[in-house]
């Protein structure tokens, strides 16, 4: 495959961690939505000015203008718990069909495609719940005018059922490089410092500090077109504040400004490196993730400095679904 960039972005807002025990589903986002809503037009007006397609992958049960907090489907018990059953003015963090109407109205035709409609990990539930989850999004898609679902963002990684991809007319998946599959409940060491380590581990990933950008061309497997990534979000980065959270204190034993450089050089490392040897790499991040004014700076130059390698044909620019397009 020529030199092919491709950037996707998951809007989840609360639905993220909505069916985790304990967690607080708005954790580590704005108040109102707030800067979440004011990072997407943002990156919405720079994509404008540079012409940069993105892949929105949205649960989509934030295209509901309101609902009652229960939907049909063959659900486990509870697991609309954390629907307010409210409405967009109420609770913006799990009703958000101006985010997506946003998307639609840019210059730019950016695709938006599907994170399942309630965040359902494909490792957690059955494929009949899988299958009622496109159904939903399939239905909200047409009720929005907006374009029929061709791509589909797993959460957690977790592999989808492909033959529910392909009855529903999904061409394309975004896969990591190398799965990992869900571990049970971590031990608790008894040493403090261990504990410690263990924590800074599984929230604040080392390996991210020397990672390297991963050049890897499209798939067909399975009826479906894979779309490589890294594990972790790469478009932004854990040693820089993500949403409202500040990163681990060895992190910040570093300036920021260090941190940011060494963020900018990853991205452009990536670009660089998919510009020389053809193939394709895919950036991704949360939209919380880039809410705050500390990861916009690198991801600004990098979007900046990848226009700029467009306009040189050096790289083509895709979404997921044109990626599937390119494979068939």
């Amino acid at each position: 495959m020529d030199a092919t960039v491709t950037i996707s972005l998951e809007i989840e807002l609360a639905w993220g961690l909505a069916h985790i025990q304990d967690a607080d589903p708005q954790d580590r986002h704005s108040k109102g939505r707030r800067r979440e809503t004011e990072t997407l037009e943002r990156l919405l007006g720079l994509c404008d000015d540079l012409g940069l397609p993105v892949s929105f992958d949205v649960v989509g049960h934030l295209l509901l203008d309101s609902c009652a907090g229960t939907h049909d489907g063959p659900y486990p018990p509870g697991w609309f718990d954390a629907d307010p059953g409210t409405d967009s003015s109420t609770d913006p963090l799990y009703y958000a069909p101006d985010l997506v109407e946003r998307v639609r109205k840019a210059e730019i035709d950016h695709e938006v495609c599907t994170h399942t409609f309630s965040h359902a990990r494909c490792d957690e539930v059955s494929e009949a719940v899988i299958d009622q989850e496109l159904e939903h999004v399939i239905d909200l898609h047409d009720e929005r005018d907006l374009p029929s679902v061709q791509s589909f963002v797993p959460p957690v990684h977790a592999p989808p059922p492909r033959d529910v991809l392909v009855d529903h007319g999904i061409r394309t998946v975004r896969s990591p490089v190398e799965y990992r599959p869900p571990i049970a409940a971590p031990s608790h060491p008894e040493n403090a410092l261990a504990r410690m380590m263990q924590r800074i581990g599984r929230l604040h990933p080392v390996e991210m500090v020397s990672r390297t950008p991963s050049v890897y061309s499209p798939a067909e497997v399975d009826g479906v077109v894979e779309t490589y990534t890294s594990w972790h979000a790469s478009l932004s980065a854990p040693y820089l504040q993500n949403g409202t959270a500040s990163p681990h204190l060895l992190y910040r034993t570093l300036p920021r400004s260090v941190r940011q450089r060494h963020h900018r050089r990853y991205l452009l490392e990536g670009l660089q490196s998919v510009a020389s040897n053809d193939g394709c790499i895919h950036y991704w991040s949360h939209l919380f993730n880039l809410s705050n004014d500390v990861q916009w700076p690198p991801i600004r130059s990098f979007l900046e400095a990848l226009a700029s390698y467009r306009d040189r044909d050096a790289v083509q620019i895709k979404t997921m679904a044109e990626l599937g397009e390119c494979i068939a």
